[in-house]
Parts: structure tokens; sequence; C-alpha cells
């Protein structure tokens, strides 16, 4: 596991929202979709908000300041064709959720 950090318990991860993290003074937010775990660059591409608090549909995240859409699987915005944030490798190993910067 060269190069992920522990970032919190799977059951701190939220099943409706992001849980926002910072690894390396990197925002990232964590999203459970499903029996899956993904992580993504906290920092909407509209203005820069966190998706924490923002509701999560499926693999959809509309962030909570202005309502813009985006996939936490792949990075794209809904929004805004060809606009996409960094995404992050995951696992999970014993409960615990790391990400991979």
């Amino acid at each position: 596991m060269d190069d992920f950090v522990k970032v919190c318990s799977a059951d701190d991860v939220p099943d409706d929202t992001a849980l926002a993290v910072e690894i390396g003074g990197r925002p990232v937010a964590v999203f459970k979709v499903g029996d899956r775990f993904s992580a993504v660059e906290d920092i909407c591409p509209h203005q820069g908000a966190s998706f924490e608090g923002g509701p999560l549909d499926g693999e959809i995240v509309t962030c909570p300041l202005h309502g813009w859409r985006l996939n936490v699987i792949t990075g794209e915005s809904l929004d805004a064709p060809g606009v996409k944030i960094e995404t992050y490798d995951v696992e999970i190993v014993d409960g615990d959720v790391y990400v991979r910067i």
C-alpha cells in the first residue's frame, strides 16, 4: 500500500454526503457509494466550496454552495462538460479507509 494514507474508519463516512479530510495539505472528500468508497479533490470547480454537506444521490454529489453536480467516481461535472476534478485511489483495510494522492 505504497503512498496510501489512512484517513478514517469506513464507519465514519456518511451514506448521504462527503466526509471532508485533509491529506498533506490537500482537501479531499471521501464518499460511500453503495458498498464502494471513492475520494475526490474537495474543491468544487465552480467556486471552490467543499462537497461536505452536499447531498449524494448514487454517484452524483451536489455542491451545497451553488448546486453544481459532479460524479464522485469519475470526477466529471454534469453541469460543465469537460470540467473534471481530481480523483484518488481508495483501499479499505480492516475497516479503515486509505487514500492515495
